[in-house]
């Protein structure tokens, strides 16, 4: 294999990885979104308590796309990686 096609190689292969992590957050994020979000109690009946959430759901959202990030900055790395290890 010539040099270009190596790099095409490495290139599409980290394409590839990103465009499946990419579809897979976006499924979790359409289930996340239109999961139900609280339940409706009418006067007079028992309502179930439910308990508080662990951390605030803007802290949970940046703590989702820090991760987020650091996956693509991994995934960029193990492109450079492996375009090396292929030229050796």
């Amino acid at each position: 294999m010539n040099l270009i096609k190596k790099i095409l190689l490495a290139q599409a292969t980290v394409l590839a990885l990103w465009a499946a992590s990419a579809q897979a957050t976006t499924d979790e994020d359409i289930a996340q979104r239109i999961k139900p979000v609280g339940e409706v109690c009418v006067q007079g009946q028992e309502c179930a308590n439910a308990p508080a959430p662990a951390a605030p759901v803007w802290l949970m959202r940046a703590l989702q796309r820090l991760l987020l990030q650091a996956v693509v900055v991994m995934k960029f790395t193990a492109s450079i990686a492996l375009f090396v290890m292929v030229q050796d």
